[in-house]
């Protein structure tokens, strides 16, 4: 099994500064070793990419994932990355309205995609939500984008099983993050983990909180593009997402809540705030 190891070199309370990630991605070693520690479960789209390189960066923790080395690494569901129960299962969710429309401008502008028929992927995003609505392996062969938008977190987390198992897998897992409450969600792993938070995290020092936005180079989009019948069908593709992404929010939200009492600091500093327009 081929892994990337995440290996914290700053100590908690530090400034750092957001990675390159790309380049930093490549320097870390690939190893293989036991399999307790804790494990990456990456969902496209999610702030997943990014939230590696943070966690190597903003505290005193390695990740290891399956799969190929570099930013991909740990495209996996959530029985293969957990198959030990001595591993603990990190990930990051996302909304899914924004998380659908970011997979198909992932598809239609990101230069990494055009070796596998950006070509084919249409211009008019309520065609290819259309298609994935009547039949996803239609929509796949057709348009050659890599995602299914069809409840792809349910996915993840029930290995196929359904919203139930997944709804359990989500409550087993050690750390569930939130794209939406991003900085939020790496100050309450920090305080898992470290028992401390980074010197940004509080809201009073934010702006010394410089995290990671690893876009792909996908162009900027906004979800003030869709029309109502859009919407409804991302709604359609994603109706168990709906609700799985609920139970994480809501799980997140009482974990921020504990790590301000426990240091008696305010770290959700405003309403959500998506890092969704360039990602």
């Amino acid at each position: 099994i081929r892994l990337a190891l995440l290996a914290a070199s700053l100590a908690p309370g530090l400034e750092v500064e957001g990675l390159r990630h790309s380049a930093d991605l490549q320097q870390i070693p690939e190893v293989t070793k036991d399999n307790s520690g804790y494990w990456f479960m990456h969902i496209p789209k999610t702030a997943g990419s990014s939230f590696r390189c943070d966690a190597m960066h903003l505290m005193k923790l390695r990740i290891e994932a399956f799969g190929e080395h570099g930013e991909y690494a740990g495209q996996r569901d959530f029985c293969t990355v957990s198959h030990n129960s001595a591993r603990q299962v990190l990930t990051m969710v996302r909304d899914p309205r924004t998380h659908v429309y970011s997979q198909y401008t992932h598809c239609l502008t990101a230069p990494g995609n055009k070796p596998f028929g950006q070509e084919s992927m249409p211009t008019n995003v309520t065609l290819w939500l259309e298609t994935n609505v009547r039949d996803a392996q239609l929509a796949a062969k057709s348009f050659h984008c890599g995602f299914n938008p069809q409840n792809m977190q349910t996915e993840r987390f029930s290995c196929g099983k359904g919203f139930d198992v997944a709804a359990k897998h989500l409550d087993e897992a050690f750390f569930v993050g939130v794209s939406e409450l991003y900085p939020e969600s790496v100050c309450v792993l920090a305080s898992k983990v470290d028992g401390a938070l980074p010197r940004g995290c509080n809201c009073e020092m934010r702006e010394r909180m410089h995290l990671t936005s690893y876009a792909h180079d996908v162009q900027k989009h906004s979800l003030a593009n869709l029309t109502a019948a859009d919407l409804a069908l991302i709604d359609e593709l994603t109706r168990e997402d709906v609700q799985l992404y609920d139970l994480a929010r809501q799980r997140l939200l009482r974990e921020i809540a504990e790590v301000e009492a426990k240091h008696n600091v305010t770290i959700r500093c405003g309403p959500d705030a998506p890092r969704t327009m360039k990602r």
